[in-house]
């Protein structure tokens, strides 16, 4: 089994193992019971005039899923509401440079990083290593110098895991030391719902 492989499946089980372990209270990511023949399922639910208890406004992805804040799972349950898959990923670079606020992945609000895998590309190093954070192109508050190898595939987990705001941010992929080997990377980051922003 290539390594690739190998990565995403231990994602993916430790996607269950984060779902099944978040307390109910922080809510559970539901999606709502689908018609045969209902078109893209993107939406809103909820608001303070709805049946809502909390009265909190949901809005749905394009599978009909959001996470629901735990005082409200018992409401969308009784609705015919099921559990939903917690593992989302985004795709970024090449970077040969540090990223900007331009071209750097934009994550949720709420979204907890479980893991990025990177992916060198044009047979240099990375000089001192790969930085990742939220502020820019001098930040590594997500991980800092990771070392990545000419060609190699590295899985990258964040410093005590990392949850994103409510308001969601940008991650930047900066060069430690600088970019003078003509390095470039590229990858995936992945991430769980963790908080019903």
């Amino acid at each position: 089994m290539r390594l690739k492989h190998r990565i995403l499946a231990a994602l993916a089980g430790l996607a269950l193992i984060v779902g099944l372990a978040a307390p109910a209270a922080a809510g559970q990511m539901l999606c709502r019971p689908q018609a045969a023949g209902v078109g893209p399922l993107a939406a809103t639910i909820g608001g303070t005039s709805s049946s809502v208890p909390s009265g909190t406004l949901y809005v749905l992805n394009g599978d009909g899923c959001a996470m629901i804040a735990g005082a409200d799972t018992g409401y969308f349950k009784s609705q015919g509401w099921y559990l939903g898959a917690n593992l989302f990923s985004v795709p970024f670079g090449p970077f040969t440079a540090q990223s900007t606020a331009t071209n750097s992945p934009l994550l949720p609000a709420g979204a907890s990083i479980i893991s990025i895998q990177v992916t060198e590309t044009a047979g240099q190093i990375v000089t001192g290593g790969l930085d990742v954070g939220v502020a820019g192109s001098s930040d590594a508050t997500i991980a800092s110098a990771v070392a990545v190898g000419a060609s190699a595939t590295v899985g990258i987990t964040p410093l005590s895991g990392y949850v994103i705001a409510s308001t969601g941010v940008r991650v930047y992929f900066n060069a430690h030391t600088n970019w003078s080997d003509a390095a470039s990377v590229k990858g995936t980051i992945f991430y769980s719902l963790t908080s019903p922003y």
